[in-house]
């Protein structure tokens, strides 16, 4: 299993839902590697992206559709486990040391399965990134600069507790050594220009960037 190694950028299909895939085309180019994650394969398929790994305990790929894949190596776990596919499947890739990681298909029907992928979020801040076709999720501990735009959409919501001592510098209402906690303060901030810097001196905080135009 050394295959993954020195990459930049790993894009990892998970098994959520998929709205268009003509849309999400574009969002997957400039990716070193794909991963598909369990049922993640069938979106491989419809999008026509072959992955170096498939990784899961397989309780949701059909067999023909492996079938489509006769190359793609396999990280196969017991279905009765203490984890998630796709938190088995992060805890494997971050050993490789990519300088980031995103997770698209990372939504789906099952409210549960969305939030516990959020909170993985939390686990890799500044390193495993969530994209939907609105908007791009991720988790800052300390220190993160954000590629914006102006006018667009930035949320601040503090996780696991207070997020303590907020500065920020690029957004129309800027804090400074401010505290979020259990308040909506930080939700839809407009960028003003290129980038957004936000640090703080203790807590965690996903931020949202909202993208114009889906994907």
């Amino acid at each position: 299993m050394e295959d993954i190694i020195s990459v930049e950028k790993i894009a990892v299909i998970a098994n959520g839902a998929v709205a268009d895939y003509d849309a999400l085309l574009p969002a997957l180019k400039g990716y070193d590697q794909y991963i598909a994650v369990d049922g993640g394969l069938h979106h491989c398929a419809a999008l026509g992206v072959t992955p170096l790994f498939l990784i899961g305990d397989m309780d949701s790929v059909e067999p023909d559709m492996k079938a489509k894949f006769p190359n793609v190596k396999e990280l196969k776990f017991k279905r009765d486990k203490d984890a998630t596919d796709l938190e088995l499947a992060l805890e494997f890739l971050i050993k490789k040391n990519p300088k980031s990681i995103t997770i698209f298909a990372g939504f789906g029907d099952r409210v549960d399965h969305s939030l516990s992928n959020l909170v993985l979020l939390s686990r890799y801040p500044g390193k495993v990134f969530l994209e939907t076709e609105i908007e791009i999720l991720g988790v800052i501990d300390e220190r993160l600069e954000l590629a914006t735009h102006a006018g667009q959409t930035v949320s601040l919501i503090p996780m696991n507790g207070p997020a303590l001592g907020i500065t920020t510098d690029g957004l129309k209402w800027e804090l400074k050594d401010d505290i979020l906690d259990k308040s909506f303060v930080g939700i839809s901030n407009e960028a003003v220009g290129t980038s957004v810097l936000v640090t703080l001196k203790a807590g965690d905080l996903l931020f949202s960037i909202h993208k114009k135009g889906g994907f």
